[in-house]
This record gives C-alpha cells, structure tokens and sequence, in this order.
C-alpha cells in the first residue's frame, strides 16, 4: 500500500511540474532509441555472410586502415605466395565515384548500380539463384546476373533470361541468371552482377601493372586449407615496400591478410 502512495504522489509531482516531466520523458525516450540502435547494429553485424558456406580459408588483403587495393596486385600475390589458390577482385560503382550507371534495356534507360567481380566470384561467395544455370554465372564476358528486384524492374512482363543490355561502355550484356537480392553481405548490394573486365572505363587504369588504381578495387584470396595466411603480413610489407609505389613512396607503411 506504501508503494502505491509513493507512486501517486510521484504521478501528482509529475503533473506539477510539467517541465521537468518532459525533460525526463524526452531523455528516456532518446535512451530507448539508442538501445534500439545499438541492438539493431549487433543483429546486422551478427548475421553477416552468416549463412555463407565458403568462407573457410578467404582472405581479404587489407592496405593501410582499409581494404582499397589494386587490381593487379592480386596476381603479385599469387606469385610470391603459393599457399593462395585463388584470388577474385571486385569493385562497385560505387567506387568510381558515381552511384549508379546506365543500363539500356530494350528502349528504355534504367539507373543500376553494378558489381563487377572476376570470374571466380561463386568459389568465394554464395548466391540464391532463381532463375538461369550455376553454371553460366560469369563464365563469359558479357555474361551478368540481376538481382531479384531489378528484375522485376527492368522486366516486369518477362523473363529476362536471356535478355540483352547495354552498359555505360556499350558493353553488350546477356542475362544468364537473377540472383536473390545481396543483403547482410560484406559484398554491397547491386542490381547487376557482371565481369571486371567491363570496368575498364576510359582514364580509370583498372588493369594497370603499375597499380595506379590503387583504393579502387577489393581483393580477396582463399588459401590452401591449414594454411595461415596472416602470419605472412611482415613479409607481405616488406614486399609491398619493393613493388608497390604508395609503400615505396611512403605513403602506405601497413599491409595485412585478414
């Protein structure tokens, strides 16, 4: 019976002090959305490629705080390291400064944003395919792969296997697959999925042996089981310092496989 007079005058106090109410209401209010937050931020970090199945032994190489790499790079490292297997770059459309590009479907122009990725894209990463063959996905060139949603965009009324369109390059694309929207994915999402190869935009240097594309692209590695990639990453530095200019030049002191 206590408790509830304390409480009822509690209540009384509120309703006399409306300012101090509202403080107190307003502060528990931003506690609570934080709490949201931060437990939304968990949930998202803890499902990351969690229902992926081909991550033992991937590896990404890491340069400075980031993991903005050179295209070319990647086979340095195959060279110098033969516990890698295999090596897949990537980059998005993202990283060219731009948010999307335009895709010409039919008579219509359409705004996509694309990952291109090397051909061993599907050893390193899962895909839900819902539409086309596993064994079709990047094996050539032209060949792309849509995502679920922009499917339906760009072909409503249709199956778009099969489908051809253009790129920014006037790349001629085929649609061999559509894929199950990336999400939770250390991979962005993109509405086309397509080969390196077609990134080569005029000025941009992708596939300089020079390495003057350096930041542009991400490259991963898978290792021979039981090996330890990560025990290289001294000498991974000490190579870099011989071949790579942003280590040469003193730009770039750290390198690493992680």
């Amino acid at each position: 019976m206590r408790n509830f007079f304390n409480l009822k005058a509690f209540l009384k106090f509120l309703s006399r002090h409306k300012a101090y109410t509202s403080i107190e209401i307003f502060g528990l209010s931003v506690s609570f959305m934080f709490v949201i937050l931060i437990a939304t931020y968990i949930v998202q970090k803890l499902s990351i490629d969690k229902e992926q199945t081909k991550t033992d032994n991937v590896y990404v190489l890491g340069l400075e705080n980031g993991f903005g790499s050179a295209y070319k790079i990647a086979d340095r490292l195959v060279e110098r390291y033969p516990e890698i297997e295999q090596t897949c770059v990537i980059t998005h459309s993202k990283k060219m400064g731009e948010i999307t590009v335009p895709i010409a479907s039919g008579n219509q122009q359409i705004k996509a944003s694309v990952l291109w990725a090397d051909s061993t894209l599907q050893n390193f990463f899962d895909f839900e395919l819902i539409a086309g063959k596993q064994n079709e996905f990047l094996t050539h060139k032209n060949y792309a792969i849509k995502s679920e949603s922009f499917a339906n965009k760009a072909f409503p009324q249709e199956d778009p296997i099969g489908q051809s369109i253009k790129d920014a390059q006037n790349n001629d694309l085929i649609i061999t697959g559509v894929i199950k929207d990336i999400k939770n994915s250390v991979l962005p999402y993109a509405d086309i999925v397509t080969r390196i190869e077609n990134a080569d935009y005029p000025g941009y240097s992708m596939f300089h042996t020079q390495f003057w594309n350096v930041g542009s692209v991400t490259v991963f590695l898978k290792a021979v089981s039981g090996s330890h990639l990560e025990s290289r990453n001294e000498d991974l530095v000490n190579y870099f310092n011989e071949i790579f200019w942003v280590y040469s030049d003193g730009i770039y002191t750290d390198a690493f496989f992680t």
